[in-house]
């Protein structure tokens, strides 16, 4: 189970908690069967976990080391800092699940190291899925945790663009600022042959969560393309980091 929900679940009570109530939230669930887990471990090692709660049998510690490892609260730390994996559900289906660690966080001074950072969806996913993609990441931005907004690069054949808000059925609205979802939607296109992934993860495209471990799950569906792509018609275009400063982005005009 991959979701947004914060606090969830707790480990005395298994309830929808309060403090997914006032924003939008996602969640996505996976059924496998034992052979890929070893493959869900190895991200999670990437992922360096904060876990409140474990049982690991002994036998399944023997089965799967690198398990054992991050239940033990160890992760990855060497170089490469990101992982992608695929791996099939219980009905055949394929999931394509990246990974990064953050072994980038170096130094107390963010905006001297932030261009040397790795972003999940625009360094690994978008060209790793061959795709431009619309991303709808909670961008409730404060004065120590800026927005990334959209970014585009000259060297890049693929753009990430943040939506400007979720449109759902029976006329409901909200901005991406109270949609604590973090997922992306392939930018379909006839000359990139693009798939029509769809991705569900955990990291905001924000400065902080640059600075974080995370990961996002994705899979090829026209049938679930086609609803989330009407939920995100908007998006911004790319002028820049931010208002002042352009450390990030060419400004590329769409």
């Amino acid at each position: 189970m991959i979701h947004s929900v914060p606090k969830f679940p707790r480990n005395d009570t298994y309830e929808y908690p309060f403090t997914g109530r006032h924003y939008g939230q996602m969640g996505l669930c996976i059924s496998m069967y034992y052979s890929q887990l070893h493959k869900i471990a190895i991200q999670l090692y990437y992922n360096h976990l904060f876990i409140y709660s474990q049982r690991l049998p002994t036998q399944m510690a023997d089965d799967i080391p690198i398990l054992a490892k991050v239940v033990s609260r160890e992760y990855h730390r060497a170089a490469p800092y990101v992982s992608r994996v695929v791996m099939y559900s219980s009905a055949g289906h394929e999931f394509v699940h990246f990974a990064k660690t953050r072994a980038f966080k170096r130094g107390n001074n963010l905006h001297k190291f932030i261009i040397s950072l790795f972003n999940l969806y625009f360094d690994l996913v978008a060209p790793s899925l061959k795709s431009s993609l619309k991303t709808e990441t909670w961008q409730h931005e404060t004065s120590k945790n800026r927005n990334l907004h959209s970014w585009c690069r000259k060297y890049s054949s693929f753009k990430v663009l943040d939506v400007k808000k979720v449109t759902l059925p029976f006329n409901i609205t909200f901005p991406n600022a109270l949609d604590h979802s973090k997922f992306a939607v392939a930018i379909l296109n006839l000359q990139n042959v693009s798939m029509p992934w769809i991705c569900i993860g955990d990291i905001n495209r924000q400065e902080r969560q640059l600075l974080r471990a995370g990961g996002t799950m994705c899979f090829a569906s026209s049938e679930v393309h086609s609803v989330y792509t009407a939920m995100v018609p908007d998006y911004w275009p790319c002028i820049g980091y931010g208002s002042k400063t352009r450390i990030f982005v060419d400004n590329v005009s769409l």
